[in-house]
């Protein structure tokens, strides 16, 4: 972590602007984000990453993190060394062979070899071939979530867009395992896809496209707007985002297990409303207490 926020570079006091910036870089990509949650989703406990993301915060009032759970590389684990255990690791290597994936492996010096990253797409890390698709939408749109929730700019992979399955064909067509997670689309196969209501790309693609445009609208969102990560409950992600400029805030409230969870929200969270609203479905909420079916994610705004 170290090593990756020093691209911001040294403290830049512009007498312009009252917001100090690093002399290098705005932004740096959040690795550590990727593994760790897909082992939130995988152990059912969100206790790592939110002792995690308590723990993180840029060295300057202008800068921000890209975070990004997938990319057009595998989801590299290296990053959740020290924040994972082995067994851990272990664990999300497990899941990603019993989900049709494969693993990449780096040789350390003594000629041993570690792991480095998972090649599969987001969706099948997150879910069994044989998940029924409500279940496995709900479990992927959560993990997003927990990404849009978060200060800092959302780096969103196109294969993400689309609930994308492992591409065994690129795999064989280039040898390269990265290749499971690059797909081409043709475009009439992707509109295809997309004008067919019973599609797994169709929904994914109809729920993100929700979700973004809900959150562009929304001040509390801005990329440096402050956030209070929350303890609430171990299957239960939570953070606080309020607007600088306005009174606004946003609850996030995003339920990271496969049972029902219910809890009492602190009342210093909800002390100036009594009454919210969820932002993605238009339901009101009394804050102080809040029932989550499995993966259900809120806005409470």
């Amino acid at each position: 972590h170290e090593e990756n926020i020093s691209y911001f570079g040294q403290e830049l006091l512009d007498p312009d602007n009252e917001l100090s910036q690093g002399d290098e870089a705005q932004m740096v990509y959040q690795f550590p984000l990727g593994p760790l949650v897909m082992h939130t989703f995988r152990s059912g406990n969100a206790n790592i990453l939110t002792n995690w993301s308590k723990s993180i915060d840029v060295p300057y009032p202008s800068a921000a993190f890209l975070n990004f759970i997938a990319s057009h590389d595998g989801i590299g684990v290296r990053p959740a060394e020290g924040l994972l255990a082995a067994d851990e690791i272990q664990g999300l290597v497990d899941q990603t062979l019993a989900h049709g994936g494969q693993v990449s492996y780096k040789t350390n010096q003594d000629g041993s070899k570690s792991v480095y990253e998972l090649n599969i797409t987001l969706y099948d890390l997150l879910n069994h071939p044989e998940t029924p698709l409500e279940i496995g939408i709900k479990r992927f749109m959560a993990s997003q979530a927990i990404m849009l929730s978060l200060a800092g700019v959302p780096g969103v992979y196109i294969h993400s867009l689309f609930g994308s399955p492992n591409s065994y064909e690129s795999v064989k067509e280039t040898s390269r395992s990265r290749s499971i997670n690059r797909k081409k689309f043709q475009l009439e196969e992707i509109e295809n896809e997309l004008g067919n209501e019973s599609t797994r790309t169709f929904q994914v693609f109809k729920a993100y496209s929700h979700i973004l445009e809900i959150r562009k609208k929304q001040p509390s969102f801005n990329p440096l707007a402050p956030q209070k990560i929350l303890d609430i409950d171990p299957r239960v992600f939570g953070v606080l985002r309020s607007a600088d400029e306005k009174k606004e805030k946003v609850l996030c409230l995003i339920n990271i297990s496969n049972e029902d969870v219910s809890f009492t929200i602190d009342s210093e969270i909800y002390k100036t409303a009594s009454s919210w609203i969820d932002l993605l479905s238009g339901e009101n909420y009394t804050v102080g207490s809040i029932y989550l079916e499995p993966y259900q994610v809120l806005w409470l705004k």
